[in-house]
């Protein structure tokens, strides 16, 4: 029961990151494959940047950003 409402919320929210453009999906068989649009992914993050403080974001965000 706990894995199937996890794999129901992955679902809903990879559905979410699709339907936003952040990933793409292929099917294979009974599989299905997700990627990761890294040039949408660090505009969307360049906008919560711009738009959440740093003290409403926490350590987080500082920990999540890569380095150079």
């Amino acid at each position: 029961l706990v894995f199937g409402f996890l794999a129901a919320a992955t679902s809903i929210q990879l559905a979410i990151l699709r339907k936003a453009a952040l990933v793409s999906s292929r099917r294979e068989a009974k599989q299905v494959f997700y990627a990761i649009d890294a040039d949408r992914m660090k505009a969307a993050r360049f906008i919560l940047d711009a738009l959440l403080p740093a003290s409403e974001a926490g350590d987080v965000r500082e920990d999540t950003r890569p380095a150079g």
